[in-house]
């Protein structure tokens, strides 16, 4: 039984120990977990956090098969923090205070200020059609007069209600749900 040290406290630990039992770190999964897809995935990588940690890795597709509900491995994975796992779920529910994304309302918010009469912000948004008429129409100054009142409604929400419900690139956006609702 071999020694190892704590990735926390660098106490040297068995390699079949739960937890470390100076400072409690997990040192080994007592069941086998599954860590979910964050994000896109491209051709090479399947893009992953840890649910246990948070952190956020990338593991190749070549090392895994493609299954019902996600990917499943070829043998297993094990995060830093310790977690073992052969499986790889898609997430139905995304949790916005797990997803590390930060919010771009007040980017947003500014670029409707100043530059809304010729649609920035729909762009920066992903709403390139929006965008394009903002450009078409931008000579008649109704553009600007909306992009104005866009820009005080965006200051005026919560990043979690901006996110959900208008930057169409954030991770938790909702198709279907608007401002208004």
């Amino acid at each position: 039984m071999p020694l190892i040290p704590c990735p926390e406290c660098s106490q040297e630990v068995s390699d079949r120990a739960i937890s470390c039992p100076k400072c409690g770190f997990p040192i080994k999964a007592t069941e086998e977990s599954s860590a979910m897809i964050w994000g896109a995935e491209d051709d090479t990588f399947v893009c992953v956090i840890c649910p246990t940690c948070s952190k956020e890795s990338k593991i190749r597709k070549s090392t895994t098969r493609k299954t019902s509900t996600g990917y499943s491995l070829e043998g297993q994975g094990t995060c830093s923090c310790g977690l073992t796992f052969d499986k790889i779920e898609k997430s139905i529910i995304v949790n916005p205070g797990s997803v590390n994304q930060p919010s771009r309302r007040s980017t947003a918010g500014l670029l409707a200020l100043m530059l809304g009469g010729v649609g920035i912000h729909h762009f920066y948004l992903g709403r390139p059609v929006a965008g394009i008429f903002n450009i078409l129409f931008c000579w008649t100054f109704i553009p600007a007069l909306l992009a104005l009142v866009t820009a005080i409604q965006y200051f005026s929400m919560t990043d979690e209600v901006f996110n959900r419900t208008v930057d169409k690139t954030h991770a938790s956006y909702k198709v279907g749900e608007t401002m208004f609702n």
